[in-house]
């Protein structure tokens, strides 16, 4: 589906990927990790087209990123991107069709073919009786789930989340993870997301891709990346992962800093549940 090979991008002559090389399987959902500015989000602007790499090639596909018009990767890769905010008097309804625009032929009309996706995506989101209500009016987590919509409503077959947890409360974070997994599940839809909490990650996500100082320090079944050893050289603290005591063959990670913490060893808690936190 989708295949970076060899990709380099920097910002005014500043490294932000070196050679990266990624494979992402149709049909996947795949989580995109790493510390703060170890190149998440230009990867994903490079996925979407928003970025053309200096060095390398993305793939879509099978086909070169470059050689589709933007109206064609439109119509095949949707973005929410993060903390994106739209505060233009939009109803949630409006803010959904506004998924439609690649379909839709300039200054044109609503088709009933348009009508009936926004109406769809709305009844899958669970956002059917926030349809009038103003964008600005609702909560993080509903707003969250329009933004989704949106990216939805232009059937894509690779959708790109930056963030999408960002700033939500834990229930809302599940809600909208819950949601995203759902979707990708019903409609095979491959799914590329960045993540800041590894936990999250591993409770949703088949596969992980992890980012050091903007190249890819191991890709493969999310389990297999991240291990303690790992994410202690990688993130600079001690790490610790065991089974989740709330989610049943899931992972859970704790971390701690400290003077060495990547020579650390930290030991499980002695019951399930006690001492861990995601």
């Amino acid at each position: 589906m989708l295949r970076l090979d060899g990709v380099d991008f920097a910002y005014d002559g500043q490294p932000a990927l070196k050679g990266v090389s990624l494979e992402l399987p149709a049909g996947c959902l795949m989580g995109l990790l790493g510390p703060n500015g170890s190149g998440k989000s230009t990867l994903l602007r490079c996925a979407s087209g928003l970025l053309r790499p200096q060095r390398g090639t993305v793939f879509l596909e099978g086909t070169a990123l470059g050689a589709l018009t933007s109206a064609e990767i439109a119509r095949k890769v949707s973005v929410v991107a993060q903390d994106f905010y739209m505060d233009f008097g939009f109803t949630v309804r409006e803010l959904v069709s506004l998924g439609r625009t690649p379909y839709m032929p300039a200054f044109g009309w609503e088709s009933p073919r348009d009508r009936d996706m926004v109406e769809r995506v709305l009844e899958e989101t669970g956002l059917r009786e926030l349809a009038e209500r103003f964008v600005s009016e609702v909560s993080g987590g509903e707003r969250q789930r329009a933004f989704i919509a949106m990216a939805l409503a232009q059937e894509p077959a690779l959708l790109l989340l930056d963030e999408p947890t960002s700033h939500l409360d834990v229930r809302h974070q599940f809600e909208i993870m819950e949601l995203i997994s759902r979707l990708h599940r019903q409609g095979k839809m491959t799914v590329l997301a960045t993540f800041h909490d590894l936990t999250l990650a591993a409770a949703y996500c088949e596969r992980a891709a992890l980012l050091e100082n903007g190249a890819i320090a191991a890709q493969g079944p999310t389990a297999e990346v991240l291990r303690p050893d790992r994410l202690q050289k990688i993130y600079g603290v001690a790490a610790w992962s065991g089974s989740h005591p709330l989610l049943p063959g899931r992972t859970l990670f704790a971390f701690a800093a400290g003077p060495e913490p990547a020579r650390q060893s930290v030991s499980p808690p002695a019951t399930p549940g006690e001492g861990a936190r995601g």
